[in-house]
């Protein structure tokens, strides 16, 4: 275990950047499984930087000039960043309503009060 963690510092040595993410919802609740990804305008998304553990959190390693970052989480619309020394707050917001293929996307909590019958 020791090895992998070396390995990683490494990889962030300069003139690599460390990033660390913690992406909460609306309410505060940890969002896991969150893709932090290269900021892009077109599909397929840019290569996948990290994704956030149960906690909500990640520390990804950030190489220079990278730009603009984006993360994408089920039930929310993509949130663009900036790279930056600290660890940055991610909060995304529900996204609600109709989408342009007609159908409604639902976050947090609004998922588990909707009643589902045969």
């Amino acid at each position: 275990m020791w090895l992998v963690l070396a390995a990683a510092a490494a990889i962030c040595n300069p003139p690599g950047q460390e990033l660390s993410l913690l992406v909460l919802d609306s309410n505060g609740a940890a969002v896991r499984g969150a893709e932090v990804r290269k900021w892009s305008d077109r599909e397929p998304r840019e290569a996948l930087l990290s994704v956030t553990g149960a906690s909500g959190s990640v520390t990804t390693c950030v190489p220079p000039g990278m730009g603009r970052l984006v993360v994408y989480a089920p039930g929310f619309p993509p949130t663009p960043l900036t790279p930056q020394a600290g660890r940055i707050v991610v909060r995304l917001e529900c996204l609600t309503g109709s989408t342009k293929d007609g159908s409604y996307r639902f976050c947090g909590d609004v998922l588990n009060r909707l009643s589902v019958r045969d």
